[in-house]
């Protein structure tokens, strides 16, 4: 998918993607839910048994270009630099508790800021 990329241009991709999820902005999510049900059930590293899952592995744009993107970095020893950016996200598991854990921040924040 990024066969040409330099590492420069991996990791720039790989950062604004990451972002998305960071933002909890919703893109690439289904229903822009990052706390859809398939998300905790994937980090657990499960596969929702629904007939048409809400989303997968092999539905998320998302997830399939991070994962990509991922196993580049890694294969450009990308855990060697020690970034405190870099997160593996390239199994399904990885990608879904890391959208599990970004939306329990933001169910956490917006807790604290309406106490406020």
């Amino acid at each position: 998918m990024f066969k040409d990329f330099s590492n420069t241009r991996i990791e720039l991709i790989y950062l604004g993607l990451k972002s998305l999820i960071e933002t909890k902005s919703g893109h690439g999510f289904h229903n822009a839910d990052g706390g859809h049900p398939v998300y905790l059930i994937g980090s657990k590293g499960k596969i929702s048994k629904e007939q048409d899952p809400a989303d997968s592995p092999d539905k998320s744009a998302l997830f399939k270009m991070l994962s990509s993107l991922s196993i580049k970095l890694k294969d450009n020893d990308i855990e060697a630099s020690h970034y405190n950016w870099w997160q593996d996200l390239s199994t399904w598991q990885q990608y879904c508790q890391f959208i599990v854990t970004s939306y329990q921040d933001k169910i956490n924040n917006s807790d604290e800021n309406s106490l406020e």
